[in-house]
Parts: structure tokens; sequence; C-alpha cells
């Protein structure tokens, strides 16, 4: 074998094996812009000279200097003085700040045009990581790759262990002005920058370097300076290296090279020839080919977007080594939502049978499953957390398929929106996808779908069909309420689906998370946030929990009146270094300044109407706040702290809030300092919920919000004021003649120890001490409203966020404004039951879910209709009394309840005889049993009281905390419930069956759910 064969060959053998990785110079910006004006350096200078001088003060003294420094380094060939020039004109545009020099690179690198896409594509198909020193774009633009740059560390090393696909620019990228190495201080910088140590790590070890369109010299001083370290870090390798070169230059650069282990090879005699040239080391682009570990790989870019996003675990040290099962806990999933299954269970106690039983669904078993997965939740529910857990579990039963996730916000109208989001995910994962290829096989998950926007859901549930063709498992993720819709379109196009509910943590739940962040304190901590969560009610969501747990960590202490709101401020205040005694806001940025900019930022975000900005406009808007206020700090500096502290994120060039909920209260922050941006939000009080949900409780006191929002939902009201669906007179049947031997049979199973703690098999276990609290839900919105969204859910939207405003308005002077804000929202969640009752389409979908969950028992035909039916006849109250928990419930606004009580008007309207009636059963205030008879006294006799509502109160009864007297009473009024469904001869008979009745609800009191 001659020599130049067993170079060819050992170049294959890089290629082959996938151990070589591209370092691409200025000769491929050439080649793709057709040689255009600023593609090689001094082009790129000679440009930027002219800009300068027409848009900065520089005048023809400075002009001449630099073409002198210039004209001096190209005579003496001296490439030090060339970065000489290139510093001048650095610094002289870097006068015009951040903004300046992100127009200057705009114009000029960011202005080549991509003539030839020949070289980027050969170079594309090898399948190898690509660095370049290059500034431009030129290569993503043709090939589709994203960019990553050397300011961003774990970008950078995920391209060189092959876990990205994407461009790495070791000199920096156009987009990104800060990352751009042009000066002497630059260059100083980048050599002692973390992502090119990783560099050396990788390449000092098996990987060879491959030099493609590098020049020599002053036609490209970034190669230059590379070359340098190459030569510095190499020495003596056993590892062969190469460049890429013409004929002409080869004899030449074995001279040049004949010391440092770089190998030239030639491909031609003009740069035409390098495509064919690397044709031969092309794999067969009539398939895809997914590297060995692209499993794994897949796998830890989810852990990776996982460990970004911890609350719980983000202060421990081995946080990088840590996989995706110790980072999260396994999710809750229910066959219905929480309040459908609490009272299912009490449902099917009623009808005595043990075997039907609703459980928890096994979450491996959902990762198992096959076809589509619809998981919905409310929003902070923990959805998109589940559904990172599902796609790694799944992939581990699903030998050889990668688990990728996209979010819905990603797909973009057009032909196959949902294949060309999966295509730019699967590049990720190490595949490499030729024009036209199938995708590989796959585990889908959509994040956050919208089943109301309608073209793209239309055409994403087209290509879900051709995946199910396939068998490949998809997930789908969407706010709970859109599932009903999501589901019915998916049936529509003949698709088998099943729905999981994202449920609430127990006691058990958050003493595994707890001890995923301190299993040496895991009890205590425990401890405190069972107690905080009882006290104050909050959600039992991982997000909230979590933030109690990093809270409680730290060592901060939960005032008694928390809110979800005051949680998560407390929260952010430990990631943005509030009450670190190290800092001195007179010497440098401290808590408050990163606060106040994060709030400006949050406005700039909201009135842009954007989730991710430039990041150059985050620096000129941060620029401006700095220059607007006379302080003297570095936008630059500033935003990369605030990047490392996890608040704000940083992607393909964009800035972003690490997560929605920091947008959201950082923009209500800035609404309390600045009232015509809270103005701007009371504008679209539907489109900005999520934000204004959060403002009552930064400003308890502004009655200029909760007068806007009363009267924004009174308008919204009208429409449903005469809706009176679901308080139907209750049609009650003679009592049968053994209905007394029928309760005593109930009562026998518990005596006989069938539904007792006797067997110790079969023994039942003491409630969890968190059920008998309300249940919350965080409900948001995402700031987008469809056309197309029905009525129920705008107007649900609307009475969520007036009921928080009134809830968390605690400083507000003003008795009788509370009192006709309350009884508005108390007569509203009963309306929305009866919005909710009327909708044909909704409440389908809800028997649909239902059906499929009695499916699965062991009873007969009759017995799973009869559960659908009730359960479906219980929704409206379920829909009533988790709305009212999440946004309204809360001691504070018992005596405004009381006053309204007392109006005799009051008793007089069912929609606010049922609301305060919820209200009551879920607050419970002392002596609300007594309360809650009076309030109730004329409706007894409705469905919904008879029915949906008496469950509740055996819900409340057999698993909480209530005083002897409550007890006693509440035991009476439910009696007194079911006594209404039937007809008796004689009042003896009736008293006689409450009395039976009330026996077999004390039965149905679990142990451990002892009185106050």
């Amino acid at each position: 074998m001659s020599d130049s064969d067993a170079i060819i060959s050992g170049l294959e053998s890089a290629f082959s094996e996938n151990r070589a990785t591209l370092i691409v110079g200025t000769g491929l910006s050439m080649s793709c812009s057709s040689n255009a004006n600023g593609a090689n350096w001094v082009g790129f200078l000679r440009q930027s000279i002219d800009w300068a001088i027409e848009h900065t003060q520089a005048g023809s003294t400075w002009k001449t200097t630099v073409e002198m420094v210039l004209s001096s380094a190209l005579e003496e060939g001296d490439t030090n003085m060339l970065i000489s020039a290139a510093s001048l004109i650095a610094n002289k545009i870097g006068e015009l700040g951040a903004q300046g020099k992100h127009n200057w690179l705009t114009a000029t690198i960011g202005a080549l045009p991509l003539v030839d896409s020949s070289w980027a594509r050969a170079l594309d198909k090898l399948r190898c990581p690509i660095l370049t020193t290059n500034y431009d774009t030129l290569i993503e633009q043709a090939t589709g790759r994203s960019t990553a740059s050397w300011t961003s560390t774990s970008n950078m090393q995920k391209v060189l262990a092959r876990t990205s696909n994407d461009v790495g620019h070791l000199h920096g990228v156009w987009s990104e002005s800060d990352s751009v190495v042009l000066s002497e201080a630059d260059y100083t910088r980048v050599l002692h920058s973390a992502p090119l140590q990783a560099l050396q790590q990788a390449a000092s070890s098996v990987t060879s370097l491959v030099y493609v369109g590098v020049g020599d010299g002053l036609d490209d001083p970034n190669f230059s300076q590379l070359l340098g370290w190459h030569r510095q870090t190499f020495g003596a390798s056993d590892v062969p290296h190469f460049r890429l070169c013409r004929d002409s230059e080869l004899e030449g650069l074995k001279r040049v090279h004949g010391s440092d282990h770089i190998t030239p090879v030639s491909y031609g005699s003009s740069w035409e020839d390098l495509p064919g040239f690397l044709e031969q080391f092309h794999e067969d682009d009539s398939a895809v080919l997914l590297r060995r570990n692209h499993v794994e790989l897949a796998r830890d870019i989810l852990t990776a977007r996982v460990r970004d996003l911890s609350i719980v675990c983000e202060k421990l040290d081995d946080l990088d080594e840590r996989s995706l099962s110790q980072l999260v806990a396994p999710p809750v999933l229910l066959p219905l939502s929480n309040e459908q299954f609490q009272a299912s269970k009490e449902s099917q106690t009623e009808e005595s049978s043990s075997s039907e039983q609703l459980e928890r669904c096994d979450p491996r078993e959902v990762a198992a499953t096959q076809g589509i997965t619809i998981v919905a939740g409310p929003e902070g529910s923990g959805r998109t957390t589940a559904l990172y857990w599902l796609l790694e579990e799944a992939s581990r039963t699903a030998l050889g398929s990668a688990p990728v996730l996209v979010e819905f916000s990603e797909l973009s109208r057009g032909g196959k929106p949902l294949t060309n989001a999966l295509r730019n995910r699967v590049r990720e994962t190490g595949a490499v996808l030729s024009k036209g290829a199938p995708l590989p096989k796959l585990i889908v998950g959509i994040d956050d779908v919208h089943p109301f926007s309608s073209r793209i859901v239309e055409q994403t549930i087209q290509e879900l069909v051709g995946m199910s063709e396939s068998g490949m498992p998809v997930f789908l993720s969407c706010k709970e309420g859109f599932e009903g819709e999501l589901a019915k379109l998916l049936g529509s196009a003949g698709l088998q689906h099943v729905v999981r509910y994202v449920g609430e943590l127990s006691r058990a739940d958050i003493r595994d998370l707890v001890s995923l962040a301190k299993p040496s304190r895991s009890r205590a901590i425990e401890d405190n946030v069972v107690s905080i969560l009882k006290q104050q009610h909050l959600p039992r969501t991982p997000f909230t929990v979590s933030l109690l747990i990093s809270v409680l960590t730290a060592g901060h202490i939960v005032a008694p009146n928390s809110s979800h709101t005051t949680l998560l401020d407390l929260y952010l205040n430990q990631l943005i270094g509030r009450g670190d005694i190290a800092e001195d806001s007179r010497w440098g940025m401290d808590s408050d300044l990163r606060s106040a900019v994060l709030s400006d930022l949050a406005e700039f975000f909201i009135r842009s109407e954007a989730g991710s900005l430039a990041e150059a406009d985050v620096v000129s808007r941060i620029s401006s706040y700095f220059a607007d206020r006379g302080i003297p700090e570095s936008a630059s500096d500033l935003l990369h702290n605030l990047r490392r502290r996890k608040v704000l994120s940083h992607e393909t060039g964009r800035i972003f809030f690490s997560h929605s909920s920091y947008l959201f209260i950082f923009a209500a922050k800035a609404a309390t300092k600045d009232k015509s941006f809270r103005d701007y939000l009371l504008s679209d009080p539907l489109l900005f919920a999520p934000v204004l949900k959060h403002y009552p409780s930064l400003d308890r006191s502004d009655i200029d919000l909760l007068t806007s929002l009363s009267k924004f939902f009174a308008i919204m009201d009208v429409g449903v004021m005469n809706s009176r669906s679901i308080h139907e007179p209750v049609k009650a049947i003679e009592a049968p003649e053994d209905i007394e031997e029928r309760l005593q049979g109930i009562e026998n199973a518990f005596e006989a120890g069938e539904l007792s703690d006797e067997d110790d098999e079969h023994a039942v276990e003491a409630p969890d001490d968190l059920e008998a609290f309300p249940r919350q839900r965080n409900e948001g919105s995402p700031l987008t409203l469809p056309d197309d969204l029905p009525d129920f859910h705008r107007y649900s939207t609307a009475l969520d966020v007036v009921s928080t405003a009134l809830r968390d308005s605690i400083l507000i002077a003003d008795p009788s404004l509370k009192r006709e804000v309350l009884v508005q929202v108390l007569q509203g969640w009963a309306k929305l039951g009866s919005l909710f009752a009327d909708s044909a389409e909704l409440v389908e979908a809800v028997r649909k879910t239902i059906e499929k969950v009695a499916a699965s028992f062991g009873a007969s035909e009759e017995r799973r209709e009869r559960f659908v039916n009730v359960m479906t006849g219980y929704s409206p109250v379920m829909i009533i009394h988790g709305g009212m928990a999440s946004s309204l419930s809360t001691t504070r606004l018992v005596p405004a309840l009381a006053e309204a009580i007392s109006d005799p008007d009051f008793a007089n309207d069912p929609d606010a005889a049922l609301g305060a009636s919820v209200f009551l059963l879920d607050v419970q205030p002392q002596g609300w049993v007594k309360q809650l008879e009076y309030v109730s006294s004329k409706y007894k006799d409705t469905k919904v009281m008879a029915r949906a509502f008496k469950l509740l109160c055996m819900v409340s009864y057999s698993i909480g905390s209530h005083s002897p007297d409550d007890q006693s009473r509440l035991r009476r009024y439910i009696s007194d419930l079911e006594s209404r469904l039937f007809t008796f001869k004689k009042e003896q008979l009736r008293q006689s069956f409450r009395a039976s009745f009330e026996q077999n609800v004390l039965k149905r009191r679990q142990p451990g759910a002892i009185g106050k």
C-alpha cells in the first residue's frame, strides 16, 4: 500500500469509526458565498472599516491609522499585526454598545449569501461533529443544523460528545455579538475557555481532527491561532490528524506540518473537487444511520433538560451525574381527574364492591401502553415532568426506540409540522436523516397540545395516523379541560387512545420527593411540607411541593398566609440571591437590581408578545435600563449572571425565562410598579390571565384591579344569566319496602370484616393525612387565545382570574365591594357547572373517558353503565369544586360570606346557594355545617344537591377532620339529602331510614380520621 493510500485509509477509518471531528475555516464561507466580499478575514476587516466610518464617530485620522496597520500587516505577513488592526475596529464599534455591535455583524457577516451549498452538504454527510472558526452560519443554512457557540459550555460539550448535531463555533457567531472573537483580548479569553479545554481533552484521546477550508497566516488568522494551540496541545501523538488541501498546496503544507502530526491530504486541483473527494467517505444516503448509542444519547438529552429545570435537586453537588430517575419521582397518574377520582371511590363504596375500586394507574404500565396516551392536568400540575418520565421509561421497554419530546408551540404550519419538528429533534440524538428518509424508531411526546388550534392540530393528527401504523408510542399532554376535545379529534381520525390525569401528591409521594434532595433530613422536611400544605391549602402538585422543599431545605421560613405566588416569589428570591450577606449594592449588582431588571425584561417580553427574544435585543434592553438610571454595570455580565442562576435560559441565540411562571410573576411585579402596564394587562384579562393571577398577591390593596376585573366578568356573565340546568328537581322514587334491609346488608358487610382490617392481608390503611384538606389546582393559560376557544373555557378563565383577585386582595378596605364580588363569583362558579351540563360535546367527552375506566371493571354491564351515568352526572359539581378550591377558597372571605348569606335575596338564588355550599364545604370554618344547612335549605330536593353535592359531603365526612358537633351535623345533613331521593308513606319511615343510613355513613369513616 502506497503512502497516499495509507493516508486515505486512515482518513476513511476515522470517518467510519466515528472518530473524526471536522474543523472548518473560511474556505467554506468563500465557497458557499461564491467568494463574496467579506467571506475572508481581510475582506471582512475592510467592510468593517467602511461600516465604522458610516455609523460611528470615527474620522479620517482613525481610518488612516487602521488602514496603515492593515497594510503593514499584509506587507510584513504579520498575523499579530493583523489582529491589532481588528482590535482597533472592534474597540471603535464597541463604543456603540451591544445593539450597535449587533447591527454591524448583521450588515456584514450576517449578510453573506448562500450561493453554493455543495461544500456544506458534503461535510454534513460525513456525519461528524462540525466545529468552525467562522462567524457566519452558512453551514447551518445549507444543512439545517443548529448553532452552538463557545460561550455555552454545555452546548459545546454536547457537540464534542456527539450528543448534539449543532455546528460548534469556536470563535463565536455573528447572531450572538458578545461571542465573536476578533480583538487581542477576545483571543486571550477564548484560549482559556472551558469549551476549548473540553475539545483538548476529547481530541487528545481518540478524536482525529480534520481541518477543511483553512488558510495560512493572513488568509485565516483564526486558524493560525488554533494551529498554535494544536501544536502546543498534542506534541507527539498517536492519533492522526488531517488537513484537506488542493494539489498545489500539498508539498508546502507537508513542510509546514512536519513537526505537528497533521497530515495534509489533497482532494484535487481546485476547490470544486472537494465534494467529489468526500463522496468516498459518505454512507448510504438511502438509509438512516443511527449511532450505536443513539437511544442512550436521546435519554441523556431528556435528562439534561430535566436537570436544567430541577428545583428539588438543583443545589446538589452530584446534579450533573444524576439520572432522570434520580431527579424526579414517578408521576401520579389517575384514570379520572382528581375530583372525579375521589368521588368515584366514594360512589363505589356505596356499591359495596371492593373488586371494583378505582386505583392509581401504574406509571410503568402507562409508559408501556401502545398507541396514544393523553396526559391531562392543570397548569403547574407536573404534566411536562410526567411526559419526560414516561418517555424515558418507555424507551427502556421499547428497545431501539429513541425518546423525543417536542413542544406543540414548535409545530408550524406546513405539510408536515410534526415530522419537521421531529426531524430537528432526531438530529440531536445522533441520527442523520437524508432528505426524504423515514424517521427512525421513536417514542414521541408532544407537550402542551392546544386542540383548538385547528389547522395545525388537523395536520398533526393526520401525521399521527401514519405513525400509529408503525406502532410508534405517542404521549400527548394538554391542559385539563382540553382532553375531551383532543380525544374527540383523535377518535374521529380512528386513533385509539387513553386519557390519564396527573394526580395530586400524597404524603408518601412527598416523602419520595424529599428523599431525592435531602435524605438525611427527609422526615423533618416532609412533616414541614405536609403541615404547610394543610394550613395554607396549597396545591399538592410536584411544582408547588418542589418549591416548598427547596425553600425549606435552604432554611427559609414560610409565612402563615402564604399563597402559591408568595411561595414562588420566595423561591425566586432565593435564586437571585436575596439575603446573601456577601453582597453589597454599593460595590456591584445585588438581588434588588436583578429583580428590577427581570421585572423590566418581563414587561418587555409581554409587550413584545414573545416567549423568547434575540440576545442582542435583551442586552440592549438591559443596557437602556442601566443608562436611564446611571448604573455603571455591564448588561452582558448581568445576563450571564441570570443565566447562571437559572432564571433566564439561552438557546440558539435567544433568551427566555427558564419557566413560564418566572415570566408571569416578574411581569406582575412590573405591573405593581407601573399602573400603565397594569392597565395594559387589564385590557385583555383572558390573554394575560397568568400574569393577573399573580398580581393580587404582590399588591393586596389594589381596589382598581378588583373593580375592573369584576366589571369585565359581569359583561361575560350576561350570556349565562338564565342557565339553571343543574338545578332541576330530583325525581324521587317510592322507597322499597326492604330499603332498611338493604342498608343493613351494607352494615353487615362492614361488621363481617369484608371491608374491615381484621385480615392483615386486606387491612385498611390509615388515610393519607393530606386527603382531608381541599385540593387545589394552579390554573393558568398560555399567552395565546385561539379564536375558536369555546365559551366554557373563556368563562372559566375569566372566573378564575376574578376569583383569585378577590381571594388575594385582603388589604382592600371595602367590605361591601368584597361581598358583592364574592356573590358574583359564587354565582359564576355554579353557572359554570350549568355551562358544562348544557354542552353536549363536553359531557360526551367526559362520558367517553369514564366509559373507558368502567370497562376495566369486572362488574356486569348494568353496573358499569350505572357507574358511568352516576360519575357523568357528578362532573359539573366536580368542576365547581375543583375550580373554587384552586382560586377562591380562603377563610379570609368567611366574614364576607356570612354577611352575604344574611341577605334574604341571597338564599333565593339557587346559583348563589350552590356556590356558597361548595365554598363552605371546601373552607370548613367553625360551625360551617350549620351555615350549610341554612343556605341550602331550599334546594335539597334538586339533583345537584341530593346526588352530586351529597357525594362531596360523604368524601369529606369519610376522610376529613371535624369537630364533634360538625361531624354529627354533617352526618344528619347527608342522610337528609339521601332521603330526598325517595318518597315515604310515613314520616316515621323516613326518620327510620335516615337513622339507618347515618349508621352506614358512620361506618364509612376511615381509621385515623379523628375529630379536631
